[in-house]
């Protein structure tokens, strides 16, 4: 007998409609262990029914094996089971789940200038960086801190760095006029200008050209960053016609993208 069947019942899912919809495994005590969503609610939870040894199927396996019950949920669309997956994940971040557990962990870059000083943040909350104009949520962390941390480096080269007096928050004296504008731009997802301008600018400086290794690594960085977390942002923002809070709220980032990629979707 199959591990599903002997822990939940061979006719477990006969009451299990073939509608969209979301579905949670529970433990012993009635905690959420892993939330899911379908197209079709039967077929997907025959899977774990039917899950054998192969490797595709072992978080399958892993599911069934710590789960005493499990529950389900239509809902009217897909998307609609897809928005609610990332709603539960969210807040109930189950040991199980890993994509969206950690939404409270994506970062903002902030933007500014003032008194002849032009201020970068990385931060995790916009109440750490006050009087910036600030950008995301952005979903990668690493990507997004290299990215940061590499744009700081190159800056280097063309202004004098000041010490950082808040966690996060790095100011620069002596940039050209038209450096926040453009960066502005870029971590919006509008215009990746600011790479082809700081590019010609350390061209002409001796001290990134003797370093030119380490300073193409820097800048492919930042490319990596404007096509995986920038542009994705703002086309996301505008194929939805999202009209939330700007920057996207932490929380409201993954079901942002969730609608961008289900568009147009009625299943």
């Amino acid at each position: 007998m199959r591990a599903f069947d002997r822990k939940f019942g061979a006719d477990a899912l006969a009451a299990v409609p073939t509608a969209p919809g979301v579905y949670r495994f529970l433990d012993a005590a009635g905690a959420v262990l892993y939330v899911g969503k379908a197209v079709k609610l039967r077929r997907r939870l025959a899977q774990y029914q039917q899950a054998g040894l192969r490797k595709k199927h072992k978080k399958m396996r892993q599911v069934v094996k710590a789960a005493h019950a499990f529950v389900f949920e239509e809902t009217a669309t897909h998307l609609d089971a897809c928005l609610l997956e990332i709603r539960l994940i969210q807040e109930l971040k189950p040991p199980l789940n890993v994509s969206g557990s950690f939404s409270d962990l994506y970062p903002y870059i902030g933007v500014g200038s003032a008194d002849g000083r032009a201020t970068f943040a990385f931060v995790s909350s916009p109440a750490a960086a006050p009087g910036l104009a600030l950008f995301g949520a952005f979903r990668s962390r690493e990507d997004c801190a290299e990215a940061f941390y590499c744009l700081l480096r190159l800056l280097a080269y063309l202004g004098h760095k000041e010490r950082a007096k808040t966690r996060g928050v790095h100011a620069f004296r002596c940039l050209p006029a038209e450096t926040v504008p453009l960066w502005a731009q870029f971590f919006a997802g509008e215009s990746p200008e600011a790479l082809a301008d700081l590019s010609l600018r350390l061209v002409e400086n001796a001290g990134a050209r003797a370093r030119a290794a380490a300073v193409q690594e820097d800048l492919r960085a930042l490319r990596s960053f404007w096509r995986n977390e920038a542009k994705p942002l703002r086309d996301a923002i505008a194929a939805t016609g999202y009209a939330g809070a700007y920057p996207v709220p932490k929380a409201e980032r993954d079901p942002l993208f969730i609608a961008y990629r289900l568009r147009g979707e009625n299943i």
